[in-house]
């Protein structure tokens, strides 16, 4: 059977609708996959922006963190201040180079891993400059201590100087009382001291004691060295004070007596002495230089070596 025109045309349209219906679903099947590819693109991309910031947070609080551990050391360690930034440039460049870094908003991965491994070394430059200044507070404590201990022996040495010192002084004081005692236990003592008026006969030219002012012409004075065994053998001096009526001494000179003072002296005495033996009847005549005797008591002192060793008087009428 033969088909007819009407039929060909119905199956004309019905090929084109189908080659439509074709086109359209192929074009929807294009239009869904594309926009599934820039969805998952999208999410891609969302998903790595946000693993980026993330990451820069993560470096910003290391960073951070990094920074107030060395503004710690700095604010507390003026010392360590010049040491870290005048001469270490080192710090400074670090923090330029991941300052401008993570202020980058479109830093990228690399740069961000060049970021992270620079505050790594800031930090091991960090606890670097800690590890200086525990050690650098250990040895000022060491030197403390040290200097306490140097101070306290310092102190124990000025004490034992101070003992030693008045120690010396003590035994410098005992030694000046024991010279003393033996300066002491050299003085001789005079005994059997005696005053004795003489005048003179004149057919006969002989002494006779008198009692008499007017009719004296010398005071001859006597005495004995008792014995000592201390005072070596040797030249011995003596001198002798004569008292006049009036109190006064009758001064020829002056010596020195045991305390330093100086006192007047009348006349003096040097004699031969032996140690341990007694020296006898040491004389000499004394009268009054260019004048007679008055009418009174005449007082003597003997002295030696400063001392008062013994004394008498008499009376003139």
């Amino acid at each position: 059977m033969e088909s007819t025109p009407s039929t060909n045309s119905n199956n004309s349209k019905n090929y084109l609708f189908i080659g439509i219906i074709a086109a359209l679903t192929a074009l929807s099947v294009y239009l869904y996959m594309g926009k599934n590819k820039a969805e998952n693109q999208n999410h891609a991309t969302g998903e790595a922006l946000a693993e980026t910031t993330a990451t820069k947070d993560a470096m910003q609080t290391d960073y951070n963190a990094a920074l107030g551990r060395l503004d710690e050391l700095t604010s507390k360690n003026k010392e360590m201040e010049s040491a870290i930034y005048a001469k270490d440039g080192e710090v400074a460049d670090l923090k330029a180079k991941i300052d401008a870094i993570l202020q980058n908003k479109n830093a990228t991965a690399a740069e961000l891993k060049t970021a992270k491994e620079l505050i790594a070394k800031l930090n091991s430059k960090v606890a670097s400059f800690e590890k200086q200044i525990a050690e650098l507070k250990t040895a000022n404590t060491n030197l403390a201590t040290e200097k306490e201990k140097l101070s306290n022996e310092k102190q124990d040495l000025t004490a034992q100087k101070e003992e030693i010192t008045k120690q010396k002084e003590q035994l410098a004081e005992e030694k000046k009382g024991l010279e003393k005692k033996v300066e002491i236990a050299k003085v001789l003592h005079a005994s059997n001291i005696t005053l004795t008026p003489i005048k003179k006969r004149l057919l006969t030219g002989k002494e006779a004691e008198t009692g008499k002012a007017r009719r004296a012409e010398v005071i001859r004075i006597n005495f004995d060295v008792d014995d000592n065994r201390i005072s070596e053998s040797g030249e011995k001096e003596f001198y002798i004070v004569v008292y006049g009526p009036n109190g006064d001494a009758f001064s020829n000179g002056k010596f020195r007596m045991n305390n330093g003072t100086e006192k007047s002296y009348t006349a003096s005495k040097t004699i031969p002495y032996v140690q341990g033996q007694t020296s006898k009847s040491i004389s000499l005549d004394w009268k009054p230089i260019g004048a007679s005797f008055d009418k009174g008591d005449y007082q003597i002192e003997i002295y030696h070596m400063g001392y008062k060793i013994g004394g008498n008087g008499v009376s003139l009428k």
